[in-house]
């Protein structure tokens, strides 16, 4: 996505007059380029970062995660393994499971919502009219 969003900058007609006048690569990368890319690069940075935690929270919830690295995924594990879901004679620990994962769900879905209003700045044929 960013490849493509970086060769059809390249062949807008500003670079090209840029290059016309004897502008060099870095220039024509730092002035032109990159300003028009970093917003892409951004969005898809923060949906990355998104699918990363979702990615560490559900593999250390499941026990593969590393076990001296403290995370919310590991806190729910850890719940689950030390009887969080059944203590107190078949009523949950609550507070082993709801604030770990309430956080994950509250972080995720933050930035999954900057992602969208990055990318509705980003396109415009995104907004609403």
């Amino acid at each position: 996505l960013v490849r493509s969003s970086t060769l059809s900058i390249k062949e807008r007609i500003y670079v090209e007059a840029a290059k016309a006048i004897g502008a060099g690569d870095r220039h024509i990368i730092t002035k032109h380029i990159l300003p028009n890319v970093s917003p892409l690069i951004m969005a898809t940075m923060i949906y990355q970062v998104a699918g990363a935690m979702m990615a560490e929270a559900g593999l250390a919830f499941l026990g593969l995660g590393d076990p001296s690295h403290k995370s919310w995924g590991m806190i729910l594990h850890y719940a689950e393994t030390s009887g969080g879901w059944y203590a107190n004679m078949g009523y949950p620990a609550w507070w082993w499971i709801i604030p770990p994962g309430l956080c994950v769900a509250l972080t995720v879905a933050s930035l999954v919502l900057i992602g969208q209003a990055m990318e509705e700045i980003i396109n415009p044929r995104l907004r609403r009219r």
